[in-house]
């Protein structure tokens, strides 16, 4: 089973949204730890890359990962969730998990308020 784990821009629709690049501390614990436990993980700092949302796409479909993983912020929740249709229709079975600060206090309505997620990881 292929794992991504995604750092997304806050703005993926703009060029000018990379000045504050932070590493993935996080999604980078989770991929080291999955990896120590003999999984197939991708760590992709797209920020980083300075990616905007058609070139992230094509790298999700290339990759064909089984789970995608986000690290959730209030900030950065709504690009998240923009992704989420867009990836389903051409990877219809993945399952995408939402951890981090926004899903850790909001579990139960983030679930309830965005269908494509499929599971929360809270702490």
């Amino acid at each position: 089973m292929k794992t991504l784990l995604i750092k997304l821009p806050i703005n993926p629709e703009d060029r000018n949204d990379f000045d504050q690049i932070m590493q993935p501390y996080g999604l980078a614990t989770i991929s080291s730890y999955l990896k120590s436990q003999g999984c197939d993980v991708t760590l992709f700092d797209a920020q980083a890359h300075q990616l905007l949302r058609k070139k992230i796409l094509e790298y999700i479909k290339k990759l064909k990962p089984d789970i995608i993983g986000f690290s959730a912020m209030t900030c950065n929740l709504a690009v998240i969730i923009s992704f989420l249709p867009t990836i389903r229709q051409f990877l219809p079975e993945t399952t995408f998990v939402l951890g981090g600060p926004h899903v850790t206090a909001e579990p139960v309505s983030t679930l309830k308020s965005y269908s494509d997620v499929d599971i929360v990881v809270l702490g």
